[in-house]
């Protein structure tokens, strides 16, 4: 079911970043790396359970909060793919979240996620849920209202609100398994549709949408380091060194892959800051120097000179601007 405006379920999923962010105060939520704690998990859904008194609270938020993320968005316009969407949100979520693991899995003509906890931590039902009706949600944002997974698997026994696992996932279901999966066919997503109309940002004027590949695998390459450099920023594990090295390559191996595409790393990273940039200057529960952070750059002025080559004025003239005219805010 897509999100409206005003929906309970956009409600229900602001309420959940609200209190992330009111958690940040406390030092549970850590801005710079990007990176929630068990406890912070924890204390969010059981909070927004009691307020809210609504026991499928993780799956209402999952199906809000896939179309309205723009992360999610700046994946999207990055590689229109669904499968690699699914790969590099694989990668967000394992810098995101220290407690958890995150797996891209293939296997025949399948393709699925797992989630699991690790330290022996025990499976939090509402953020399992979350996670896996993101992923659903989120594959038929990019392909179609009708696209289903295969198999779902739950690390949980059924909960009592069982027919709204039937109404999201429409697909079999099965429980008190090891960890969290969900499984698509491929071909259910080779198909992709033109996400433009829908992003929660609009793509910089000089911004080419997205073209074909000439070769299939030069475009997956490409794209693969433009995943691993995004989900590295905050950490300030950008550089072509590092990327190089979880790429298996060395530097100058990467540099001259990158050449062979046409492309230069310091384009490819300027590329992904700018659109990254143009998203979450719309998220007013983020400070300027939190999104500049979130940018991998190391301090508020280098973001703001940055920003100010890219659009020709300051971030926070800019959001201020915004502010003005009322355009509504992304969420991250």
């Amino acid at each position: 079911m897509a999100s409206r405006d005003g929906s309970p379920q956009e409600t229900l999923a602001r309420q959940a970043l609200g209190v992330l962010l009111e958690l940040s105060s406390e030092q549970v939520f850590d801005f710079a790396a990007f990176r929630v704690g068990a406890g912070a998990v924890k204390h969010m859904w059981s909070r927004l359970m009691a307020e809210t008194g609504d026991p499928a609270l993780g799956l209402h938020c999952g199906e809000a909060m896939g179309p309205m993320s723009n992360a999610v968005h700046s994946w999207a316009w990055t590689c229109r793919d669904p499968l690699l969407a699914l790969e590099l949100i694989a990668e967000h979520w394992k810098i995101a979240s220290p407690i958890s693991q995150v797996e891209y899995l293939t296997a025949n003509e399948l393709v699925g996620m797992r989630y699991s906890m690790r330290h022996g931590l025990e499976p939090l039902p509402a953020d399992f849920e979350y996670r896996l009706v993101c992923w659903v949600t989120v594959m038929r944002w990019m392909v179609s209202p009708e696209v289903n997974p295969v198999r779902a698997e739950f690390p949980f026994s059924p909960p009592r609100y069982l027919s709204e696992f039937h109404r999201i996932f429409r697909c079999p279901l099965e429980w008190d398994r090891p960890a969290g999966e969900v499984w698509f066919r491929k071909t259910d997503l080779a198909k992709r549709k033109d996400l433009t109309p829908q992003l929660a940002f609009s793509p910089p004027p000089n911004a080419a949408p997205a073209s074909e590949p000439r070769n299939p695998q030069d475009g997956t390459f490409v794209q693969k380091v433009k995943g691993i450099v995004q989900s590295s920023l905050s950490r300030g594990e950008f550089g072509a060194d590092q990327v190089a090295r979880r790429l298996g390559l060395s530097e100058r191996t990467l540099l001259r892959k990158l050449q062979q595409h046409g492309v230069s790393y310091r384009n490819l990273l300027e590329g992904i800051r700018r659109n990254s940039a143009a998203g979450l200057i719309k998220d007013q529960s983020m400070t300027l120097r939190e999104i500049a952070i979130a940018l991998g750059y190391s301090n508020l002025q280098n973001f703001a000179r940055a920003y100010r080559r890219w659009h020709g004025s300051s971030p926070r003239r800019h959001r201020n601007g915004r502010s003005r005219s009322k355009l509504p805010g992304g969420m991250l």
